[in-house]
């Protein structure tokens, strides 16, 4: 049996095309795309400038709107939170990433995984948008409030 290289990139480069072509499709359907925040702690500018500039050029390829925060390493766990709870508040938002330094550099993996629950969210956004939609649309409840604003008319007209 022989055995089978494994390209990393080549497989990263597979996955990264295949979410591109999602958020493309989505784009052209719904006329709106993914927003991914990226929260970077750092301790110092330079130790995190090639890894913002990767995320920020892959989040553009793909086609998502992007936002980068920069706080102090030794942020607060509060501080963090309400940071996180704020950005999760925005409609236009619909993953939150946080960066933080490290010494072995980026994993294509966490990139990967990153823009996929950024996706996968945006995805879940527009399935509960569209039922809600569904939801308003239902022929019995305009039914209910086609009647509902007859009788109202009706009452204030004294029929």
């Amino acid at each position: 049996m022989k055995a089978k290289i494994f390209n990393e990139a080549k497989h990263q480069n597979e996955i990264l095309n295949q979410i591109k072509k999602e958020v493309s499709e989505l784009k052209s359907n719904l006329f709106k795309v993914p927003g991914i925040v990226f929260i970077v702690l750092r301790d110092h500018v330079e130790n995190m400038r090639n890894s913002v500039s990767i995320f920020e050029k892959v989040a553009k390829e793909l086609g998502f709107k992007t936002r980068f925060e920069f706080l102090p390493y030794k942020t607060e766990d509060d501080k963090l939170s309400k940071v996180v709870e704020e950005y999760s508040k925005n409609p236009e938002i619909h993953s939150v990433a946080i960066l933080k330094p490290s010494s072995t550099g980026l994993k294509p993996v966490s990139l990967i995984s990153i823009f996929r629950n950024a996706l996968s969210e945006f995805k879940n956004d527009i399935a509960n948008e569209i039922e809600r939609t569904r939801r308003q649309l239902n022929p019995f409840s305009l039914l209910r409030n086609y009647n509902l604003v007859r009788r109202e008319f009706a009452l204030r007209q004294g029929l």
